[in-house]
This record gives C-alpha cells, sequence and structure tokens, in this order.
C-alpha cells in the first residue's frame, strides 16, 4: 500500500522511532517495578506504530518490534500474546488519549458550540501532529482483523455518544436524532481518512472550520417519513446474475470473504467456495487483493445500472440524488454478499481499495449532481466529502451488524444527510420526504 512513510521520518507517542531503545528504564534504586513494566508497555506501543507505519501491520512481525523497542523476545510474550495483542492495546491506547482530548474538550469552558468546535479543532490537530499513530489507528487498523477492528468500533461508539451528547446541547438542536450523529462522527472520519493516506496533514488542519460548519449545520429533520411495512417475497435474483466463469468465481469471492473476512480468507477457501481449482482461480486473477478489485468494478458497475436510469428522470438534482440513494439501498439489500464486500470488508485491504470502491458512487455524483455545486466554494468539497463519508458510515453500522432489512428505513435520513448542506434543511426535509423540490418551492 502506497502511503507508508521512511523509517527516519516515524515521530511517535512514546518517541521517535530509532530513540525508543534509548529510553529503556533499567531495574534498580529509584525505578519501581510498575514504572519498568509501564516503560516497557509504552516503547512496545512505539514500536507497534512505527514499524506499521512503515511496513503495515501485515508487513511488521514480533522481531521487527523487540529490535525497534530493544526488549528481549521472553519479555515481549511476558506483556502480549502475539502481534495482534499488542497492535490491540496500541490502538487502545492511541484512541482512548484521542476520547480522552475531547470529552476535556467538551467539559471544558465556553457555552456548547464553543466547547464542540474546540472539541473537533483540538482533535483534528492532535492528528496532523500524529500522523504514524493516527494512519495506525483510525487507516490501519481495519487490516488487522479483530485485533484493529474491535478497538476502532468500541472508539467510534463512544465518539458517537459524545457527539450525540454535544450535538444535542447546540441551540435547537434537542432532538437530534441518534443516527444524524453517528453519520456526523462518520463524516468527520472519513474526511480524516482521506486526508491522512494522502499525507495531507496540514490541510487537514486548513479544514477544519469547514468541518465544523458542516457537522454543526445539521438541524434535526422534522417529519421524515418512515417507510410502509412491504409484503414479504422471495428475493428476486440478483442484476446481472452471473453466468460467466469470470462472474461466477467473483461472487464465489465474495462468499467466501464474508464468511470468513477478508484478512483470513485463502484462495483455496475461494476456489472451494466457488467449485474451481486454485489454478482456475490464478488464470483469472492474481491473488485476492485482485479478485477484490474486480469485485468492486463488477458491483460497481451494477450498483450505477441500478441507480441512474431512474435518477436521470428527476425534476430536478436534489431529486435525483434523493432517487439514486433510494436505489443503491434496494440494490445492496438484494445483494447481501456484495453490499457486505462493499461496504465493511473492503475497509481491510486499505485506502486504495476503499478508493477503487469509490469510483462508482463518485460518477453517480458526477452526474447527478451540477459541478457549480461540487466545487462551489460554498459549502465546499470537503462537504460533499463529510456527507457521503456520513452515508457510508450508516451503510457499514446496519451491513456489518447484520441488518441490512433496516437500509429501506435509513433511505430519507441519507437523503437529508447529503443534501441538507447544500440545499438547506427544509429543501432536503421535503426531497427526502418524497416531494419534488420544484414542487414544494411553487406550493409556498
Amino acid at each position: 500500500m502506497s502511503g507508508y512513510v521512511a523509517a527516519e521520518m516515524v515521530d511517535t507517542p512514546w518517541g521517535k522511532m530509532d530513540e525508543l531503545r534509548e529510553q529503556r528504564l533499567r531495574s534498580g534504586p529509584g525505578a519501581t517495578r510498575e514504572a519498568v513494566v509501564r516503560n516497557q508497555r509504552e516503547r512496545l506501543f512505539g514500536a507497534m506504530v512505527a514499524s506499521t507505519a512503515t511496513k503495515g501491520y501485515p508487513g511488521t512481525t514480533v522481531a521487527d518490534l523487540i529490535a525497534l523497542a530493544g526488549v528481549s523476545r521472553a519479555t515481549f510474550y511476558e506483556h502480549f500474546e502475539d502481534k495482534g495483542d499488542c497492535f490491540r492495546a496500541t490502538v487502545e491506547a492511541l484512541l482512548e488519549a484521542g476520547l480522552a482530548l475531547i470529552r476535556e474538550r467538551l467539559n471544558g469552558p465556553g457555552n456548547p458550540k464553543e466547547r464542540s468546535e474546540r472539541a473537533i479543532s483540538s482533535f483534528l490537530k492532535l492528528t496532523a501532529s500524529q500522523p504514524a499513530a493516527a494512519k495506525v489507528s483510525l487507516v490501519e487498523a481495519y487490516s488487522a482483523g479483530p485485533a484493529g477492528l474491535e478497538p476502532i468500533n468500541n472508539a467510534f461508539e463512544e465518539a458517537c455518544e459524545l457527539a450525540h451528547e454535544a450535538m444535542r446541547m447546540l441551540p435547537n438542536r434537542d432532538r437530534t436524532p441518534e443516527e444524524l450523529s453517528r453519520a456526523v462522527i462518520g463524516g468527520l472520519h472519513r474526511v480524516i481518512y482521506i486526508h491522512l493516506y494522502r499525507a495531507e496533514e496540514r490541510e487537514l488542519l486548513e479544514a477544519c472550520k469547514e468541518l465544523w460548519r458542516w457537522a454543526s449545520g445539521y438541524e434535526p429533520p422534522e417529519g421524515l417519513p418512515k417507510p410502509r411495512k412491504r409484503r414479504q417475497h422471495t428475493r428476486e435474483a440478483p442484476p446481472y446474475s452471473g453466468r460467466d466463469p469470470h462472474e461466477r468465481i467473483l461472487r464465489g469471492f465474495a462468499r467466501a470473504t464474508v464468511a470468513r473476512g477478508f484478512t483470513k480468507v485463502t484462495v483455496p477457501q475461494i476456489a472451494a467456495e466457488t467449485g474451481i481449482s486454485n489454478a482456475t482461480f490464478y488464470q483469472h486473477f492474481e491473488n485476492k487483493d485482485d479478485a477484490l478489485l474486480a469485485a468492486l468494478d463488477l458491483s460497481g458497475a451494477q450498483l450505477i445500472a441500478a441507480t441512474l436510469p431512474a435518477a436521470r428522470r428527476a425534476p430536478d438534482w436534489p431529486q435525483a440524488v434523493h432517487r439514486a440513494i433510494e436505489r443503491m439501498c434496494g440494490f445492496l439489500l438484494s445483494e447481501p454478499d456484495l453490499a457486505k464486500l462493499r461496504t465493511v470488508e473492503v475497509y481491510a485491504a486499505g485506502p486504495e481499495a476503499l478508493a477503487h470502491r469509490d469510483r462508482a458512487w463518485e460518477t453517480v455524483i458526477e452526474e447527478l449532481v451540477p459541478a457549480e455545486v461540487r466545487e462551489g466554494p460554498e459549502p465546499g468539497r470537503v462537504a460533499l466529502e463529510a456527507s457521503t463519508g456520513a452515508i457510508y458510515a450508516l451503510l457499514y453500522e446496519k451491513v456489518r451488524r447484520n441488518q441490512l432489512e433496516k437500509l429501506r428505513e435509513l433511505q430519507p435520513l441519507l437523503s437529508y444527510i447529503f443534501l441538507a448542506p447544500f440545499i438547506g434543511a427544509e429543501d432536503a426535509t421535503r426531497v427526502a420526504s418524497g416531494a419534488s423540490r420544484q414542487a414544494a418551492q411553487a406550493a409556498s
């Protein structure tokens, strides 16, 4: 994965990469056992950040960690069961530091607006000042399997709770729904993720005010409709169901990946799921990463085909986006394996796979949303990225929890989240409720 940095450039919260060994605290007078243990763990935390930032989590070994930290192999295993256990503890420590800073700012002086803005600004400054640590905990953690997913999902939940409490304290925001607060955290995470991967820490700081305007601009969407109950039908065959070997392999790949997770699934398991030999798999794909990109291409093309025809017939661009989101939810609902591959498992493959996934939705938005809206100074490109991230965050949560059937309930809120920064809360609510914006304006 590109985005890794040279070893000499790595600074960690526990010291520079090439100075961790020198920070060794020896037992003796003035050094308690507890202090020595804490010192050893912190040097290993720093080593994990440094090695992961330079080699990635899959490329990092226990040998790398003990060499960087200056501890023995026996000492390492006194503290951790394996590399994954060390990574989990490192990410937990990093994320807790970020959450502690947010809690401190939210409980600090000033009115709710000042405290919330200060919390976002302080977290962005912390992220920019420690990019290696931020990348490990907010980007690389997804590629570490449960060792990374558990702490980042737990931290995300706590961040959502803090955001919900903070948003409800803003003027006229006391009825903010929990899922809107979750979406805001998801949008902030996406912008941070993108800027970290691109090594754009300075640009992230420059976007601070735009992010605050975006995050604080959502009013509680009053009156969004609840979807009507639909009769249960046998699920129809998915669009463009596989009839050629290439697509059948990709669908088998999706099933195997969803069952085992992208980090753990093997080519023999994929081949067994598809009913082919390993040799046949390699006739089509170089490896499972290549198969993932192909599966994202396949599902992305189908997503575009499912959304654009109806959206193109809308009377205006906000209504077109609303229709596209409806069709996107319907597509994901009809394709549970591809849905989980696109919304959950793709994160384990890293930012490049994620960017590959995003191309389909970007194609939809580039056709439906006028250039002057997408590229205009207000609310700005950052708001577009954040709004897209907010949508993905809600989809991620429902699909991760195997709650695909709730996607239909999300449709109005997803439309509101995307549209409100561009057309205002009132118009966004009308469109999300299914009313034509033009018709609503003509009637008013």
